[in-house]
């Protein structure tokens, strides 16, 4: 189901928001998944040009961060765990074939999201679409999960706007204490990336997902719903060893 189709709030490319259903993922469970592309460009496409900026804005796990960080001599750090070649690309082929109806309306998209868990963002960023869009897919959900990693982004008003009034519903994603303590000041939860190799300490308060590896994988996202944003949570935080194609290959 299309829930948004318009301009980026990231850039002003195109860009669609569509939710799909049956979810066969062992970590979330069966959520609803919203996936945030590119209208004109298929993902695979769009991440070799570097117009997934549309859609992922300033994220340091982009494939073309990754390798601008190689060319440099830079360690590579950690990689979007997101494989482009299956979700994103089938659910975009389905999109240009006309496969999905529009949930036009504020009641249809609360229709959509009715009695699901939602995961905000299966790839891209919710930051690209407008804020109204999710509380609206949310109002009659039981729960949800979301990040973002434009929490610091600026010198783009309506990006801004965007980012303060979501505080609330998701997490800024960061990859150092630093940028979580940053953060967290600005008034986010966050989900923190901790390397494979150099996990590092835990940030005070801080807590391992519990649907994690080094967790024991004790409860899937769709029965945690810890990563709801800063909306009535008390935890400041939670960490994940990383757990992507890098941190794969490096091991």
């Amino acid at each position: 189901m299309i829930l948004y189709s318009g301009p980026s709030l990231i850039d002003g490319s195109p860009v669609v928001a569509i939710a799909t259903g049956g979810s066969k993922n062992p970590k979330t469970g069966e959520m609803l998944q919203v996936w945030i592309l590119r209208a004109d460009l298929s993902p695979v496409e769009a991440a070799r040009t570097g117009a997934d900026v549309a859609i992922c804005g300033t994220c340091q796990l982009r494939p073309l961060a990754v390798a601008a960080r190689r060319a440099a001599g830079e360690p590579e750090g950690a990689r979007c765990y997101v494989t482009l070649i299956h979700g994103p690309r089938s659910v975009f082929d389905k999109y240009s074939r006309g496969g999905y109806e529009t949930a036009a309306t504020p009641d249809a998209r609360r229709r959509v999201g009715a009695g699901h868990m939602v995961r905000l963002g299966a790839y891209g960023d919710p930051s690209a679409v407008p804020v109204i869009v999710w509380r609206q897919l949310l109002a009659d959900a039981v729960g949800h999960t979301g990040y973002t990693h434009q929490w610091s982004t600026r010198g783009n008003a309506g990006l801004t706007r965007n980012l303060r009034a979501m505080r609330s519903l998701v997490m800024a994603s960061v990859e150092t204490i630093a940028d979580a303590e940053r953060a967290q000041n600005a008034g986010w939860r966050t989900f923190r990336v901790r390397s494979a190799q150099a996990p590092g300490e835990m940030m005070q308060g801080e807590r391992i997902c519990p649907a994690s590896s080094e967790a024991g994988h004790k409860v899937q996202c769709i029965d945690c719903r810890a990563c709801s944003g800063a909306d009535g949570r008390a935890s400041p935080g939670i960490a994940i060893i990383d757990h992507g194609p890098g941190s794969r290959r490096a091991a």
